[in-house]
């Protein structure tokens, strides 16, 4: 609900959800987001407007050899992997990874230009990169639930909601089955796990906001009607219904 000056009141169907704000997109990580740290601040503030069963984290951790690893593939850079690529014998797999080329050819297929992004390594589950910043580490135990996403190697998932096959993860159930309507998103990155989160809690049915000031971007491309431009994620937000806010909008 909003009163006349534009403010939000939390309420009992409400939740924040944090999205990967954990020491794999840290300066240090294995996937650095430009200003990451400079939202902790921003973060602490809004996650404690909210009560402990109205907290959620939610996080990336791959496992060693997932398909969206560039390490998983013989000298490969980040970037753009493509069916034709794969069909063409471009490609050769690791021996480490945990996917065979039968698994790769089945999800290039099914996907949105029939492509992936790859990616260095991080958020490795068995590693610290999926831990929260040392500056929110305190918070561990404030979350009603801690929820890992990306756990499968044959299939990423940017969203927390669905991974890049639709498939739920079952998050979606979860905060129903606890009563919860509307939804607070912030963490890393805007431009690829938050807009994602975001716009599949409105797919879900949930009443879906950013809270934009406790966000960051990875910028990559800058513009452009591609996945992972900001650009590109905006034009999805606004279509889907999610508004973007600032922390200032929320008041408990």
């Amino acid at each position: 609900m909003r009163n006349l000056d534009g403010l939000i009141q939390i309420g009992k169907g409400d939740a924040v959800i944090v999205v990967d704000v954990t020491n794999a997109f840290g300066p240090n990580g294995g996937l650095p987001v430009p200003g990451a740290l400079e939202i902790v601040d921003v973060i602490r503030e809004l996650v404690l407007k909210f009560k402990r069963n109205q907290r959620y984290n939610v996080f990336d951790a791959h496992p060693k050899g997932h398909i969206n690893y560039r390490t998983s593939y013989v000298k490969r850079a980040r970037g753009p992997l493509t069916i034709t690529e794969v069909l063409g014998h471009k490609v050769k797999i690791a021996k480490h990874a945990l996917f065979t080329n039968e698994d790769l050819i089945a999800y290039l297929m099914r996907l949105n230009r029939h492509e992936t992004l790859l990616w260095d390594e991080h958020a490795e589950m068995t590693t610290n990169e999926i831990r929260l910043f040392d500056g929110l580490r305190d918070l561990e135990s404030a979350f009603v639930l801690h929820f890992p996403k990306g756990t499968d190697p044959r299939v990423d998932s940017y969203s927390a909601f669905r991974d890049t096959l639709w498939m739920p993860t079952g998050l979606g159930r979860i905060l129903k089955e606890r009563g919860i309507r509307r939804v607070f998103i912030v963490g890393l990155a805007f431009d690829f796990c938050v807009g994602f989160t975001a716009e599949d809690a409105a797919l879900e049915g949930f009443e879906s906001y950013i809270v934009r000031d406790g966000t960051r971007s990875v910028g990559l491309p800058p513009d452009g009607d591609y996945p992972g431009s900001i650009a590109f994620m905006e034009a999805r937000l606004i279509a889907r219904g999610v508004e973007c806010i600032n922390s200032n909008q929320i008041h408990v």
